[in-house]
């Protein structure tokens, strides 16, 4: 359009200088044409030139002069319409120029360089990408349903109901430089009471070391580490709840490469959530974790599932954690060293994941007025994709307390998830069986297990789940 317009205002350069020219000589040719055709005309009289000049002009003349004015009228015109082209390209250039920096940047909403937009979880991020801020939220609405053959005196028998299993939100980013990272993980309980979970920094160094200082997850049992965003039942087993503890506050120290990863933490022990400095709990403890990757890639690491089409995985782990109980305060609590062996197994659509852990206490524990028993227990638990969305899940877990008055845990489970996107949307049901009595010892209501003294208890579960 520009170049046309150019082209245009050359033409309309020459055209004026041609017009004068071409009247000028019209004016020549009739003042000839009027010499030469008066009557008794010659080159000294003065009265026949007179006579001449005042005679009228002929038809063909006038015609042409009026044809000369219409067209210095429509050249007046098609100047005053080049201005007005000339504004009016000038104002589409600034239009699609608008319209062309807001393609760009809708397009670029999920590129690197964006400075908002969504990439699994609302961000913003600096022009200079040195600060990150990435907002998640969780909302697990569930029904439970629980079916009893011989419950403890006073307690209902079949109980079901609805609730808000997990409701979250957290920040996780960088700031300074993408080397300091941070997490803050927050929400409410099924019955509405606020939580803190997780809320540390982690410092990136050279050579695959990192270090966290916070609150975060005892770095021991596989199953707890995963995020409650990603587990493949609705819950985690019932040996998992009883033995990894919850979150502690301390310092974790970590090293990987390629094919192993080791992590070390000093801590206040494994269920110090949001405690006190001061608060009678454990003196001190020290939790080691070591993964030795055999094939695969870390980043599949972080769930259970293996999508249709995905790359094969194998890692195996070990971990123990060692605290000192305190006898000192108000409380009295033991010491205990825990550890656990697990390996997780994807073989692109299916899954296999294996543990075994054990418990050891020495010393009496105020808070259940007891001498805490030993106790083992195994977990196997697997999936496999039907179709890209379905998934299909078994579990059965296994639990062995050095107290004759304690049942062994016998529990199997199974169902399925459809994931409309992943773990953003994803409804599931499991059911579970107990083959044995279920005592307190073994027991979780938030899980959907009940103390029951007879065999046979029957838990069903539903959720959907909406994670941003």
């Amino acid at each position: 359009l520009e170049s046309s317009l150019k082209m245009e205002r050359k033409r309309r350069d020459w055209t004026w200088p041609v017009i004068v020219i071409i009247v000028f000589l019209m004016l020549l040719n009739l003042h000839a044409q009027t010499a030469t055709a008066a009557p008794g005309s010659s080159d000294s009289g003065t009265s026949d030139s007179a006579t001449a000049v005042d005679a009228p002009l002929p038809q063909h003349v006038l015609d042409r002069i009026d044809r000369l004015e219409r067209e210095v009228a429509r050249l007046h015109g098609e100047e005053d319409q080049t201005w007005l082209d000339e504004r009016r390209a000038e104002e589409v250039k600034a239009l699609v120029h608008e319209v062309l920096s807001d393609a760009q940047t809708r397009a670029s909403l999920l590129s690197d360089e964006a400075l908002a937009g969504y990439n699994n979880g609302f961000f913003i991020r600096s022009p200079d990408g040195q600060f990150y801020l990435k907002i998640r939220g969780m909302i697990q609405t569930r029904y439970t349903f629980n079916i009893r053959q011989d419950e403890p005196a006073g307690q209902d028998g079949d109980q079901g109901g609805f609730e808000m299993a997990r409701t979250r939100i957290g920040f996780v980013g960088h700031i300074i430089d993408p080397t300091w990272k941070f997490m803050i993980w927050t929400g409410y309980g099924a019955n509405g009471s606020a939580i803190l979970l997780d809320a540390w920094v982690k410092k990136e160094l050279p050579a695959g070391f990192a270090v966290t200082a916070g609150q975060f997850k005892v770095p021991m049992w596989k199953e707890w580490l995963v995020s409650e965003t990603s587990q493949q039942f609705i819950e985690r087993s019932l040996l998992t709840a009883k033995t990894s503890g919850i979150y502690t506050q301390g310092v974790v120290g970590e090293w990987q490469n390629e094919m192993f990863h080791f992590a070390l933490s000093f801590n206040d022990g494994m269920n110090a959530t949001n405690s006190a400095w001061n608060a009678d709990r454990t003196h001190w403890a020290v939790t080691g974790r070591a993964e030795w990757k055999a094939f695969g890639d870390w980043k599949n690491y972080n769930d259970f599932e293996s999508w249709q089409g995905s790359d094969p995985l194998l890692v195996f782990g070990v971990a123990a954690n060692y605290q000192q109980g305190d006898t000192g305060g108000s409380t009295q609590n033991p010491d205990n060293i825990t550890w656990t062996a697990d390996a997780l197994w994807k073989f692109g659509g299916g899954n296999v994941f294996a543990a075994i852990v054990g418990s050891h206490n020495s010393g009496y524990d105020s808070a259940t007025a007891s001498y805490p028993p030993d106790y083992y227990g195994a977990l196997i638990q697997g999936g496999y994709f039907i179709t890209p969305e379905l998934e299909a899940i078994a579990r059965y877990e296994c639990g062995f307390a050095e107290d004759d008055n304690i049942d062994q845990l016998s529990v199997a489970s199974a169902g399925f998830n459809y994931f409309f996107k992943k773990w953003s949307a994803r409804f599931s049901f499991d059911v579970g069986y107990s083959f044995n009595a279920m005592p307190a010892f073994w027991a979780s209501s938030g899980m959907g297990w009940l103390p029951d003294n007879s065999h046979g208890q029957v838990v069903i579960r539903t959720q959907m789940q909406l994670l941003f």
